[in-house]
């Protein structure tokens, strides 16, 4: 007989693991190893051929360094989310994980796709192909350069007013901008609404380096 895929979940809301523990435990080719709220809570106790993870843990981790880290202990990472953020989906996608899963699939659903990653194959599926074809960055492919400009400066704390100085453009084109790239962030699902929003989305297309945060005049 063959030996039973085994898997593990990483999640942090108890209800969750619950049920997909109640979804996994009958089924003979599937070994479930538990649910955990931290990837080193999980690999300190199991190493389990696959990981179902929840992209939005409680413990600061990144989906692209927890799913680095599963596989560098020799695990596949299959996501496991509501997928109700692009940006998370990329980055683990393209840190090595092999597939996602919707929360909201039915149970037949994550079986065959906990089954196919253990036979070999991939997870097909919209969301995983559409991370997959995201390779061009989102700060080169989406924002124009002065689009990219006006965000250095606008998201570390200047004013608009400031920026357009500093810019030698016009206010109003300075706050036309900034709506522009609040709207294209929003576009490809990622928060935009606040300064704060921006400085983070600047951070993570490398705009930015993380200290380069100044005062925060919200003009």
């Amino acid at each position: 007989m063959k030996k039973p895929c085994t898997v593990a979940l990483m999640e942090d809301h108890p209800l969750m693991r619950l049920g997909v523990e109640q979804m996994l435990t009958s089924v003979e080719e599937i070994l479930f190893l538990g649910g955990y709220p931290t990837l080193p809570s999980l690999l300190s106790d199991v190493r389990p051929d696959i990981v179902l993870l929840d992209l939005r843990l409680n413990d600061d981790s990144t989906p692209s360094d927890n799913v680095v880290a599963a596989r560098a202990a020799g695990c596949q990472v299959l996501i496991y989310t509501s997928a109700d953020d692009p940006y998370l989906v990329r980055t683990a996608c393209q840190a090595g994980a092999v597939g996602v899963v919707r929360k909201s699939d039915s149970q037949d659903e994550l079986v065959q796709a906990l089954l196919a990653l253990a036979n070999g194959s991939e997870v097909a599926g919209l969301d995983w192909a559409a991370a997959i074809d995201s390779d061009e960055h989102f700060i080169t492919s989406v924002l124009t350069e002065t689009e990219r400009d006006v965000l250095a400066e606008y998201a570390c704390g200047l004013t608009s007013q400031q920026v357009a100085t500093k810019l030698s453009l016009s206010l109003h084109t300075v706050n036309t901008y900034v709506r522009n790239i609040r709207i294209k962030y929003q576009q490809a699902g990622r928060h935009a609404d606040s300064r704060v929003d921006l400085y983070l989305r600047a951070v993570e297309d490398s705009v930015v380096p993380a200290t380069a945060w100044q005062h925060h005049d919200q003009s």
